[in-house]
């Protein structure tokens, strides 16, 4: 059995139509687990709808502590061998589920939709990839089986909430024994919400340097086997903060550790802009304009 785990607050607007596209799954063996963050509209006389009307839902509510303590919370309720997330003002394709089950057999423990193209990945290669942004780093739109998952893989603070995702998928991808199942298949539909964090969110040197403390703290004893595909992360937030003007703070033990690991390798032209010009206004408009004259990408 597959569990949809729903994590809602405040989502009467688009609930219904989320709830809908797990009820016109192809795919019947199925739970549905609504976790309620402490909504204050009518988000929760919806999920008693659901609940009264079919019997392979369930809910719960809670305070508000946080969509990562909420996907917590569904787990722990879920009683499926296969776990799925889905967004309260997001929907799933109907054959969602059919697509995605198929390829979860013996030695695959995760299904990824949505990428460039179809691949089985070792766990070592899948996070090298989505350390990278070479896979959606999202939780959403995969299917994992549940043996994945320990006490540590929802474990988070909740000022973590953008990307956290990364993070967890980091998580359960070290927790993989077998291969992760890359498809090429359109499965999930993401809806734009000005409303959620992600589309509210001002870029600050504060955030992104603990972000990467929860990054490195995930990878733990396992970190050198990842270095360089962290260091390249690294790099991706530096041009991040560098597009948004943002400052780093150079004497960050984490960006002294790039500057050290930098030393003995081949950088390219824009790693080394975004090394060596260490004023973030100045360096986005130097990459600007290599990029107009096609000499960085």
């Amino acid at each position: 059995m597959i569990s949809i785990i729903i994590p809602l607050y405040n989502s009467e607007k688009f609930l219904h139509e989320a709830i809908k596209s797990a009820l016109n799954q192809t795919y019947k063996d199925y739970e549905v687990i609504l976790v309620d963050d402490g909504s204050t509209d009518g988000s929760s006389l919806i999920c008693a709808f659901y609940c009264e009307n079919y019997p392979n839902f369930k809910y719960i509510y809670s305070e508000n502590s946080g969509v990562t303590n909420a996907r917590k919370l569904g787990l722990e309720l879920s009683q499926g061998e296969y776990i799925l997330f889905l967004d309260s003002d997001d929907m799933l394709l109907p054959s969602c589920l059919e697509s995605m089950i198929v390829h979860m057999k013996i030695g695959i423990d995760a299904v990824v939709s949505e990428t460039k193209y179809s691949a089985l990945f070792t766990a070592e290669e899948y996070i090298y990839k989505i350390l990278n942004g070479f896979v959606p780093a999202g939780i959403n739109g995969k299917l994992y089986r549940r043996a994945l998952f320990d006490e540590r893989t929802l474990l988070l603070p909740r000022e973590i909430n953008i990307g956290e995702d990364l993070i967890m998928n980091v998580k359960l991808a070290l927790n993989t024994s077998g291969n992760i199942s890359c498809i090429n298949s359109a499965l999930y539909y993401y809806r734009y919400n000005e409303n959620s964090v992600i589309h509210k969110r001002k870029y600050s040197w504060s955030y992104e340097s603990r972000f990467i403390e929860a990054l490195n703290v995930a990878l733990g004893d396992k970190k050198e086997k990842y270095i360089n595909a962290l260091m390249h992360s690294y790099f991706i937030t530096i041009e991040r903060l560098a597009i948004n003007r943002i400052d780093l703070d150079w004497n960050n033990k984490y960006i002294k550790e790039l500057l050290l690991w930098a030393e003995t390798q081949k950088l390219s032209l824009k790693q080394k802009i975004l090394l060596n010009v260490r004023k973030a206004k100045i360096a986005k408009y130097i990459l600007a304009i290599l990029r107009r004259l096609s000499i960085v990408k």
